[in-house]
């Protein structure tokens, strides 16, 4: 008998180290993976429009997307053609810079006189951030530029490009129509990066992995395979507290209602809070069995 329990106490150290070993190379391609393309994220430089003479270049920079408000904030830079500029780089005239729609200050006015610097707009985007990690936000954004010339507003030839680099985000989709040269139509689409995706998905899968063994504990408990101690409730409460932070921590912060909720952590945390529930169940029956047990008599 104690040569049967020898092998299988074997064969199951055996697993335990096969499993082991898959979960650390898993670990390990995921960082390498993740890693990889927040590198290739940032890798991407600026490159300065270079307009004709007699048109101005409009670039959409956004610095931040705010999924839960379907708004992207961005920031508006004017490079004027020779035409527009006097020997100091200063407009020698206003330009104004339309884009619609628009959640602020739909018109953008560069003054004359001064060196055309950055403006800062807010966009809406179409998307559901319950979809976390795997929300996606669409855009369509008409942009056109004008002058005022002998009091009178005329159009002015633009081209309409866009720089994306914002952390845990990419731009996944883009595309762009231009009429008559005087007004651009760009759409697009923004999605979570594939880093913020895979460490999302690792979260998750860790919490499957916790809540598998609370739910293998309470049944060694149960079956009197594990010895029942405080420590054991102890642990059953401090993980609970612990879910929280940890569903917080997940890159982008996603409001709670997302399907990862829905699927995952609240029937994470209700299986660790039944399992509390049934391991303290456990300790007051033993406390009370031990009470009502009658004491030995003393020699």
């Amino acid at each position: 008998m104690s040569a049967d329990l020898a092998v299988e106490s074997a064969s199951r150290r055996r697993h335990l180290k096969h499993l082991g070993w898959l979960i650390t190379a898993g670990l390990v391609i995921a960082y390498v993976a993740v890693l990889l393309t927040y590198q290739r994220s940032l890798s991407e430089d600026f490159v300065t429009p270079r307009p004709e003479a007699n048109e101005v270049a409009v670039s959409l920079v956004p610095t931040n997307v705010y999924a839960a408000e379907r708004k992207v904030n961005m920031s508006v830079l004017l490079f004027p053609g020779r035409d527009y500029l006097d020997p100091d780089g200063r407009l020698t005239q206003p330009v104004s810079v339309l884009i619609t729609p628009s959640v602020t200050a739909t018109e953008i006015t560069f003054a004359a006189g001064r060196v055309p610097s950055p403006h800062e707009v807010m966009l809406p985007v179409s998307g559901l951030v319950q979809n976390y990690p795997f929300d996606r936000y669409s855009f369509t954004y008409t942009v056109s530029a004008s002058t005022v010339s002998n009091g009178e507003t005329i159009g002015v030839p633009l081209t309409v490009s866009t720089f994306f680099r914002v952390p845990g985000w990419s731009l996944s989709a883009q595309d762009s129509q231009t009429f008559l040269g005087l007004q651009e139509v760009i759409t697009g689409s923004i999605a979570r990066d594939f880093s913020t995706i895979g460490i999302a998905l690792l979260f998750l899968t860790l919490m499957i992995i916790i809540v598998s063994l609370v739910i293998r504990v309470v049944r060694s408990v149960a079956t009197n395979q594990m010895e029942l101690t405080i420590a054991i409730a102890a642990w059953f409460t401090a993980l609970l507290f612990a879910l929280v932070p940890l569903r917080n921590a997940f890159p982008g912060q996603p409001p709670l209602g997302s399907w990862m909720d829905i699927l995952v952590f609240f029937w994470v945390v209700a299986i660790v809070m039944v399992s509390l529930a049934l391991v303290a169940s456990m300790l007051l029956h033993r406390a009370r069995s031990s009470a009502d047990e009658p004491a030995e008599p003393t020699t």
